[in-house]
Parts: structure tokens; C-alpha cells; sequence
């Protein structure tokens, strides 16, 4: 899950630091994760322009997400914000990562 934080970091524009916990460095890198990361990042993701395309990214729709069926708000909300497997870093992820290639092309 390092890695994916430590990806997540640099698509976000974020700090990483190699020596975290090391020497008495104190620095705490994200860890998306956990139920603050995981807030943490879908506030960030939130904040971007493409929000609408990332959520229905998320939900597995082509549409804008409002056009999202009740049923789909709720299992986005349990299966993908809810969950401690890191399914949200993931998307996240995927998302950026393709939106940086989409921009290098």
C-alpha cells in the first residue's frame, strides 16, 4: 500500500518524505487507507475539476454522476468510502494515472 500512497502523493502534487519514522524525523506521510486518509483523499479528489467524472468513475457509470441511481449512491457509499482495503486509493489511482497519460498525449 506504500507505493500506492507514495504514487497518489506525487499525482496529487503532494510531499513524500523516504525518511519517514527514521532518526527521529517525525514526518507521516498519507496513508489513504485508513478512515482519515480515505476522508482525506476524497476531499482532495473532490476538489478537483473532474470530481463528476471521478465519482461516476467510481460507481462504474458513463454518465455524470447525478444521474446515479439511489441503489449505486449507497454501495459507492459502503463498498468504495467505507471499507479499510484501500478500494478508494485504488480508483484514485487509476483515475490520476490516466488523466496524467491523457494530458502527456
Amino acid at each position: 500500500m506504500t507505493d500506492i500512497n507514495k504514487r497518489l502523493c506525487e499525482l496529487l502534487g503532494l510531499p513524500w518524505d523516504e525518511r519517514e519514522g527514521r532518526y527521529g524525523h517525525y514526518r507521516v506521510n498519507p496513508k489513504f487507507q485508513s478512515p482519515e486518509g480515505r476522508i482525506d483523499l476524497l476531499r482532495r479528489m473532490l476538489g478537483r475539476d473532474d470530481w463528476k467524472s471521478f465519482l461516476a468513475c467510481l460507481i462504474g457509470y458513463k454518465e455524470p454522476f447525478w444521474y446515479a441511481e439511489p441503489i449505486m449512491i449507497k454501495l459507492f457509499l459502503t463498498e468504495v468510502i467505507c471499507n479499510d482495503t484501500g478500494s478508494l486509493a485504488r480508483a484514485a489511482l487509476e483515475f490520476l494515472a490516466k488523466e496524467v497519460g491523457n494530458e502527456q498525449s
